[in-house]
């Protein structure tokens, strides 16, 4: 018996895996083999790297929830997600294998799996987001220099909708709920060179709309809209997290439909510790990678292109 969050399955893994194995090869598919019983975990050559042609297993699943890592390429996940994925369904977050385990077992699906919009939008009718409106966006559509002394460009200003407040002298930067909804304007002062942020219950994260159609693999974390912005210009995805994380936006970020997360937050002390937080509540569900900054002084933002030669490190 295998006990998922969203499902008891009346069966053996080492029975599931070969049931999926023979139906891969039915449909072409060369994947797991060498499926072999160690202690709680069964262990498979990985179907996520190589074309599932490694020579020496490195997949390993265990037997009793589940859970499934790959100790040479870190795909991490459950057997529902990884049932999706082998048949092409990657950002369902295992709907497709949940269905699948119930259609070829004696199973006993639980009702307590959230769709995943529920991780980005409030179900309560009182506490739904506040959307605001064109006509309102339109009073900040004006060009500040400070805009591109920040490096942003016109293509970047006109897609992120970068706007300008005269009376309180500070950019504006609208932030959208999951939907895509603008529901709140963050600022910086051009002058204090000060941002705020509207408060609120769980804190958004700043680009997370873009992913949800999980175009992206990838996912460059930063902590402000501009440094998240720079990347974007450089051709990098990635999103902000207007500071260095709350648990709400880990939550998200956890469920978000990217494979590989690289954490770029600011090289201060507020930064590493943000990033070692990030690291620790996202490797389960992510691939992570952390950037080595060069010169601890410099954000993104300060470096622009020299940003493209840094490296990767677990």
């Amino acid at each position: 018996m295998i006990e998922l969050e969203s499902a008891v399955i009346q069966a053996e893994m080492i029975d599931v895996l070969n049931t999926l194995k023979l139906e891969l090869n039915n449909q072409g598919l060369d994947y797991l083999r060498d499926i072999k019983p160690n202690g709680e975990n069964i262990q498979c050559t990985c179907p996520f790297h190589k074309n599932g042609q490694e020579r020496k297993p490195s997949f390993g699943i265990n037997i009793n929830n589940g859970k499934a890592h790959c100790f040479s390429c870190n795909w991490s996940g459950d057997i529902t997600t990884m049932i999706s994925e082998l048949f092409g369904h990657h950002t369902d977050f295992g709907q497709y294998g949940l269905k699948w385990l119930v259609t070829n077992f004696n199973s006993t699906e639980i009702e307590n799996r959230k769709p995943i919009m529920s991780f980005f939008n409030n179900s309560k009718k009182e506490e739904k987001d506040k959307i605001i409106t064109e006509e309102e966006l339109d009073k900040y559509r004006y060009i500040h220099p400070y805009m591109y002394e920040r490096g942003l460009t016109d293509e970047i200003i006109e897609e992120f909708d970068i706007g300008y407040d005269k009376e309180k002298k500070c950019l504006t930067f609208p932030v959208k709920n999951y939907a895509g909804d603008v529901i709140m304007i963050a600022t910086r002062s051009v002058e204090g060179k000060f941002f705020h942020i509207p408060q609120t219950k769980d804190k958004p994260i700043y680009c997370a709309e873009k992913f949800q159609l999980g175009s992206y693999k990838k996912c460059y974390i930063t902590e402000s809209f501009l440094n998240c912005l720079t990347l974007w210009k450089l051709g990098l995805p990635a999103v902000a997290l207007m500071g260095t994380g709350s648990s709400s936006q880990i939550r998200m970020l956890q469920h978000l439909p990217v494979r590989k997360y690289i954490l770029a937050l600011d090289p201060d002390e507020a930064g590493r510790k943000g990033t070692q937080r990030l690291k620790k509540y996202l490797s389960e569900y992510k691939i992570v990678r952390e950037i080595e900054y060069v010169d601890k002084n410099k954000d993104i933002n300060d470096l622009q292109e020299d940003f493209l030669v840094l490296n990767e490190k677990y």
